[in-house]
């Protein structure tokens, strides 16, 4: 019972309540080693797995909650999809040099105070999370171009940074809850893509799933060049590329489409550092890459200034 209460029954898990798949993958590997060791296996267990045998799955299955629980006893839990490319972008899933990264700034957090931070790339938000929750910077830009991979990235970042006294039972919203059913419909009609969920080795790492209702997609995703989040949260510039969060200033979240960028917006992104991890997955988007990394390097007459840019990238055999 203890080993049961303290996995599948934790309270981690009851409030974010993993994938069908994982608890069942999970239960199923448990009870064999339990049972290959001899031991005695409690009825709890056997009901816990009939149980979720039981289950119907359905395309809520298409995204999961990724955890990862810090040195310090915290919990990072990001929604992503369980595939890793999806929706022509690798950006609904975290990868390894994000996770290397977001480990390398929570050892050195000498190197970003007081300092205004830009990540390029940012996907679902662990390094920028990290960043913002154990650095004391001056200010943190998240930034990318994919539309879900924004909306996703904009509730990250409230679930993790935004204090419990400025969250209600409101905050998931109708909107919320329609934009999140589009997206897992759209995933489910892709799911050609090779899942995350399951070959995946990664310490600290939980999946989950999540819920809610119908979509008319007509309501949702009319400009792909603006952002959709949610205004209880979130305040929006002129531009509509541009969104404050309300609980803390210093974080903000913005579409940057590195192929297709105008020099104002860079001019507002220039930064003391500038942050990217596994951005370069396709490899014709370098030399827009290398455009955008060199004029937010650019200081100017500001000689002053001495931006530095930390890029952290996979060696793949490709």
């Amino acid at each position: 019972r203890q080993l049961l209460f303290a996995t599948i029954k934790h309270p981690v898990c009851c409030n974010f309540p993993p994938s069908l798949t994982y608890m069942r993958y999970f239960m199923k590997l448990l009870i064999h080693k339990l049972e290959s060791e001899d031991a005695d296996v409690c009825e709890d267990m056997y009901e816990t797995y009939s149980e979720l045998l039981s289950r119907n799955e359905d395309e809520d299955e298409t995204l999961c909650y990724k955890s990862y629980k810090m040195p310090s006893g915290e919990c990072i839990s990001l929604q992503e999809s369980v595939y890793l490319v999806s929706q022509g972008t690798t950006g609904l899933s975290t990868w390894q040099a994000a996770q290397h990264l977001a480990e390398w700034i929570f050892e050195n957090p000498q190197v970003f105070a007081n300092r205004s931070v830009t990540e390029l790339g940012s996907g679902l938000g662990l390094t920028g999370i990290v960043t913002c929750k154990y650095c004391q910077i001056q200010s943190y830009a998240f930034t990318d171009c994919h539309a879900q991979v924004l909306y996703l990235l904009s509730k990250n970042i409230e679930q993790n940074l935004v204090p419990d006294k400025f969250k209600s039972d409101s905050d998931s919203s109708d909107r919320d809850k329609k934009i999140l059913r589009k997206i897992r419909k759209q995933l489910s009609l892709s799911s050609g893509g090779e899942s995350s969920c399951g070959d995946e080795q990664t310490a600290f790492v939980e999946y989950r799933d999540t819920l809610e209702s119908d979509v008319n997609d007509d309501e949702i995703y009319s400009d792909p060049v603006e952002l959709d989040v949610s205004i209880s949260s979130w305040d929006m510039d002129s531009s509509h590329r541009l969104a404050t969060l309300q609980a803390d200033r210093r974080v903000s979240i913005c579409h940057l489409d590195w192929e297709c960028v105008k020099g104002k917006i860079l001019e507002k992104l220039k930064s003391d550092i500038i942050l990217a991890a596994d951005v370069v997955y396709d490899t014709s988007i370098i030399p827009a890459l290398v455009f955008v990394l060199k004029s937010l390097l650019d200081t100017g007459p500001d000689s002053n200034r001495k931006p530095k840019a930390y890029i952290a990238s996979t060696i793949r055999n490709e």
